[in-house]
């Protein structure tokens, strides 16, 4: 909502991964900068009309794997300048570093999230932000989330 006015800024509201993978194909060769921010699902679940019977049904659902919106941006790149994200739980700089092997952006984004007795990185203003550039950290900074899009913004610039 905040971001509809501006000028500089195409914003395109989506329900589904499915609806976003489709908006960032169809933008992504026009755009510059493209801030992967989005937390979407890995999975599919089959959809069902009727209710599903504990006894019709094991211990897991059916699921197909969600496209990888990032994993298509990074092999269509030409010009863009890719910033990606990094939620881990455990194991942090490891875990940044495979991610980071797996889809080398031009700026990583990692932190840690917490669902446990102390929560990381939902309903929190602050966090600790590891900056990833060229697979090393070359920042570790407690920022705002307000801070955060600010250095953002000026990492971009310099991109």
């Amino acid at each position: 909502r905040h971001l509809a006015n501006n000028p500089n800024i195409k914003l395109i509201p989506t329900r589904t991964t499915a609806d976003m993978s489709e908006a960032v194909t169809n933008e992504f060769p026009n755009c510059d900068i493209f801030i992967a921010s989005a937390a979407v699902s890995d999975f599919n679940f089959d959809k069902t009309l009727q209710k599903i019977k504990k006894s019709d049904h094991s211990q897991s659902l059916p699921f197909t794997w969600s496209t990888d919106i990032l994993a298509n941006c990074i092999t269509q790149k030409k010009n863009q300048k890719i910033v990606s994200f990094a939620a881990e739980t455990n194991d942090l700089e490891n875990n940044f570093f495979t991610k980071w092997n797996k889809k080398p952006t031009d700026l990583m984004i990692g932190n840690q999230v917490n669902f446990g007795e102390k929560t990381l990185g939902f309903a929190q203003d602050n966090n600790t932000y590891y900056f990833v550039k060229e697979g090393k950290i070359i920042e570790t900074k407690e920022l705002t989330k307000k801070e955060l899009a600010t250095q953002i913004l000026l990492y971009t610039e310099k991109l």
